[in-house]
């Protein structure tokens, strides 16, 4: 089963309890403009495109340093691996899919 960014970092923001993270402040699981993009709900499975994401409590760098930020991260590659030649990668590549 495809996970979003918060499932695969353990943040709670859809079960109500948002613990030791701030996902609620995250625009990510409410940003509905790329809902199934790479098989996600809403933002959850492109968060390295959308400006203002909370990894780990920490807001992200903006633009192309966000970018080289999330190329490190461990959710990135998992769903790179998962989606391989179908991964929606980058901003013009999803808005050609919508």
């Amino acid at each position: 089963m495809k996970k979003n960014c918060w499932e695969f970092m353990g943040n709670r923001k859809h079960s109500g309890n948002n613990g030791k993270k701030k996902c609620s402040e995250c625009p990510v699981p409410s940003n509905a403009n790329y809902n199934g993009i790479n098989g996600g709900k809403n933002g959850g499975r492109v968060c390295w495109i959308i400006l203002g994401t909370l990894c780990n409590e920490n807001q992200q760098l903006v633009g192309t340093r966000q970018l080289e930020g999330c190329a490190d991260c461990d959710f990135y590659r998992a769903v790179k691996e998962e989606e391989g030649k179908d991964l929606c990668l980058r901003l013009d590549t999803i808005q050609n899919a919508l």
